[in-house]
């Protein structure tokens, strides 16, 4: 048996922004809006997540992101 995981090169989002401090409004408007469509591709399938937060979110390296712990959802 074998796991497989995608590598999120950046850690966190709450470990990224903590890292590189200020952030500018075009790069946080991204990370939003990318957050925004994981959402509503969950409530489009019934599911709620419950808890949401900056420590969930894992940044992949290229500005893109990946919504994680379903463990309330």
């Amino acid at each position: 048996m074998s796991i497989v995981m995608e590598i999120a090169k950046d850690g966190t989002l709450h470990k990224y922004v903590k890292k590189n401090g200020k952030c500018s409004e075009e790069w946080i408007s991204g990370i939003v809006r990318q957050i925004l469509e994981g959402l509503l591709f969950l409530h489009s399938k019934g599911v709620l997540h419950k808890d949401l937060k900056s420590n969930n979110i894992l940044m992949l390296g290229d500005d893109n992101i990946k919504i994680t712990d379903y463990g309330l959802a």
